[in-house]
């Protein structure tokens, strides 16, 4: 990948476990388990600086979506990120690192609101643990989204199965209506895009790398996105070979539904766990 190691810091447990993470948008790029990506990184990410990057886990703060006041998704993914704390291990040797996003001339911008983000993460022998605190610096009250836009990497879309979202209410954004999920087990076979809301905070999606199911677990991400551009979509992308959108699917964890409200001096924190485990569906 033409990104230079200046930008991304390393979290290694070692036995080709590890984390990389782009400062880019505090962009994960890479979650190698026992040797096995668990992560969808496209191969003609770009990687300037300026753009979002194509893959892995980008970061979507503060708006979901479109966006009158700046790029679609927000700025926290194509902005610089500091690293608040650098890589280190603890007693049962799994990585812990923090990067961190204040208010700039860039962001305030288009967004003239003071704030603070704090992105904490801990890679663990078949886990990756992602806190993330939105801290309202300012003196007066503001409103957002967030979204952990996660790429989870895939050999076939079509056998890949997600079990959890039966029985919720969702928006579809393809065709632009309200529906409720029947499927115990949703396939992806076409062009999706949909909000699921009051999602449980577990959900599986199973055959992915490796031959392995991932258990996602969250806490105060009530919205579940489930996306994927399918054929067309994916060959007007730059960023996307045109066969990739079988090889990924994304769930996204996160709170759009609803504006996220923070009063001056108040946090909100949430969080999501990756876990790679054996059984298959």
């Amino acid at each position: 990948m033409n990104y230079s190691t200046e930008d991304i810091i390393l979290l290694d447990r070692g036995a080709d476990t590890s984390v990389t993470v782009h400062l880019h948008g505090a962009t994960i790029i890479s979650w190698r388990c026992a040797g096995e990506e668990m992560l969808f990184l496209s191969k003609n990410a770009i990687f300037d600086n300026l753009k979002a990057i194509r893959g892995g886990i980008p970061l979507v703060f503060p708006k979901f979506g479109p966006w009158k006041y700046g790029p679609q998704h927000g700025f926290a993914r194509v902005l610089r990120w500091k690293v608040e704390m650098q890589p280190k291990k603890d007693k049962n040797g799994n990585v812990f690192a923090a990067l961190s996003l204040e208010d700039n001339d860039l962001s305030r911008a288009m967004w003239n609101i003071m704030f603070k983000l704090v992105y904490t993460i801990r890679l663990e022998e078949s886990a990756l643990h992602i806190d993330f605190t939105v801290h309202n610096t300012d003196k007066i009250t503001f409103g957002f989204n967030c979204l952990l836009h996660t790429y989870l990497a895939t050999p076939d879309i079509t056998k890949s199965g997600i079990i959890g979202l039966q029985n919720l209410n969702y928006q579809d954004k393809v065709n632009n209506c309200e529906d409720v999920e029947e499927k115990e087990e949703l396939i992806v076979r076409e062009h999706i895009d949909r909000i699921y809301m009051d999602a449980p905070n577990e959900i599986v999606v199973g055959n992915m790398a490796g031959n392995r199911s991932l258990m996602l677990k969250t806490f105060n991400f009530p919205d579940i996105v489930i996306w994927n551009p399918w054929r067309e979509k994916a060959k007007a992308m730059l960023d996307l070979c045109d066969s990739d959108y079988m090889k990924f699917v994304c769930v996204e964890a996160g709170r759009v539904n609803k504006d996220i409200v923070l009063k001056p001096g108040q946090s909100y924190e949430c969080s999501q766990i990756l876990a790679a485990i054996t059984a298959l569906l």
